[in-house]
């Protein structure tokens, strides 16, 4: 991480200078510092008239160079970025970090790209512009720089007038003293998010995995979290928060209730409006839980897969908001993933991935209804069902590239639009069917999300989002954004799409990110 960062418009030359030497100070101080040497000797900052010449010739480029730090074994990444808008305006980036920490330059300086070497778009940009506001994408082979202004409006910076923290008509707005059209698409507010669950009822559940530091500052140990709940997504701050021991992740919502639990230990229901707790597992039950989801037709049952060894059963427990879980209907053995237990939209029946298949049971009685075949034994990362019952699943890259098992998107048909083959498709449960549509990926795929009408799919990996149309499963467009995405993504009923990332919760809507207005 940099030690220092900075962005500013329009700077002198005399400020340029004055703020590299900020950034050098800053990442001496640090690099003398983690080698117990006096922080107040690292010595006199560079001088920044390289970078000034390379500036004065160039309206959009970086610089990066490594400095020694005096008698300390690390030295300091320094680097600046500059982009020039359509006013004329220069943006500018000013970073310091301790060599061999992670930072944008020095992955310039580690990249294709000669040490120090002058490049040119997409990289300023994304630095110089307002945080996950700029973004890679492609659509039919073709790549493009787009940026993303709070008004909604997505496109390439010269198209959308673009002046560096929005579009040109926003920008006019400001100057006449009117509100910005929309809010943020990063929300600062809600903080860093490992994971997320969206209500029905449009209420957030986030999830923030805390490093020891954190930790260790809250009184609490390594792998804690904290469970917060937000009355709306575009709530000023939560109704609560909790902390929880171990890195847990919200698994299902219904009725107000959100199921929580680490991989393999014991789930607990909570309440999404104030986060009272009004179950937990133990006492063998609910408490080596590796998924879970909520189901029937009123949505009470708790489908989950519990076991010690990585999910040997799929239990079916009867569940009431105010009662909390009831007696168990059903324990069936299966070596099931169980992360991704998915319902169907009627609730009658549930999707529970396997090794080398997708089961669809009934969710009441535990009846086997069908097993969805797929391509290899391989890990089912996420699961979805459409609203017209099409199930389409991610699976995970196995053994390597070099055993042929590449990751892939896999969907099969609503089971009303086929027939079942094979010689036992006679017996009750044993139809088997394989998948009519197989893509493959260039990465595994951690999360997948179905558009409320079905049409589309959203999925991330962990550097990219993916859009694809849910019926042929062809690719719309790709969007890098120079963060980390988590698994964690969901569409909402008035035309958006919520992502966790490194940098926090984004919303963005996603009709413009495909190009499609």
């Amino acid at each position: 991480m940099p030690c220092f960062a900075c962005r500013r418009v329009d700077l002198t030359e005399a400020e340029v200078t004055r703020i590299f030497g900020w950034a050098y100070q800053q990442a001496a101080a640090t690099a003398r510092a983690a080698a117990n040497l006096p922080e107040s000797a690292w010595g006199l900052p560079p001088s920044a008239d390289e970078l000034l010449r390379q500036a004065a010739n160039t309206a959009v480029g970086i610089f990066a160079r490594e400095y020694p730090v005096h008698k300390a074994p690390r030295g300091a990444v320094l680097g600046a970025c500059w982009w020039t808008d359509g006013r004329g305006r220069r943006h500018w980036y000013i970073e310091g970090a301790v060599a061999g920490e992670a930072s944008f330059f020095r992955r310039v300086l580690t990249g294709p790209d000669a040490p120090g070497g002058l490049l040119t778009e997409p990289f300023p940009l994304f630095e110089t512009a307002a945080e996950l506001s700029c973004a890679w994408r492609t659509r039919a082979g073709k790549g493009e720089l787009v940026v993303l202004c709070r008004c909604g409006a997505c496109g390439p910076p010269a198209e959308l007038a673009w002046t560096g923290a929005s579009c040109g008509p926003c920008s006019d707005r400001q100057q006449d003293g009117l509100p910005p059209a929309g809010p943020p698409s990063l929300r600062s507010n809600v903080g860093p998010v490992s994971a997320f669950l969206l209500a029905d009822d449009g209420a957030l559940l986030t999830v923030h995995h805390l490093s020891p530091t954190e930790a260790l500052a809250g009184g609490g140990g390594p792998g804690d979290s904290v469970v917060r709940g937000w009355s709306a997504l575009w709530a000023d701050r939560a109704d609560w928060g909790r902390r929880r021991a171990l890195d847990v992740y919200p698994r299902a919502c219904a009725g107000g209730v959100a199921a929580v639990g680490a991989p393999g230990q014991a789930l607990a229901l909570v309440r999404v409006a104030d986060g009272e707790t009004i179950a937990e597992g133990g006492t063998g039950r609910l408490d080596f839980v590796w998924g879970a989801a909520f189901a029937g037709g009123k949505r009470d049952l708790l489908v989950a897969v519990e076991g010690k060894d990585g999910g040997n059963w799929l239990s079916v427990y009867e569940w009431g908001s105010e009662r909390g879980v009831g007696r168990r209907l059903h324990r069936i053995g299966g070596l099931y993933q169980g992360w991704s237990i998915v319902p169907f939209p009627t609730g009658d029946l549930v999707a529970v991935p396997r090794a080398k298949d997708v089961e669809v049971r009934d969710a009441r009685s535990g009846e086997l209804i069908e097993r969805l075949d797929c391509p290899a034994r391989m890990l089912t990362l996420s699961c979805v069902v459409l609203p017209d019952g099409a199930v389409v699943a991610s699976r995970a890259e196995r053994a390597g590239p070099e055993s042929g098992q590449r990751p892939h998107l896999a969907r099969w048909a609503p089971s009303g639009e086929v027939t079942p083959r094979g010689w036992l498709s006679w017996l009750p449960g044993a139809a088997r069917r394989e998948p009519e549509r197989l893509v493959t990926l260039t990465g595994d795929l951690f999360g997948l999300a179905a558009s409320p009408d079905g049409r589309l799919l959203a999925g991330v990996t962990t550097g990219s989002l993916h859009f694809w149309a849910a019926e042929s499963l062809e690719e719309l467009a790709r969007l890098e954004v120079g963060a980390t995405f988590s698994g964690s993504l969901a569409y909402t009923s008035d035309g958006q799409v919520i992502v966790a990332t490194s940098k926090g919760v984004v919303v963005w809507p996603w009709r413009e990110l495909i190009g499609r207005r």
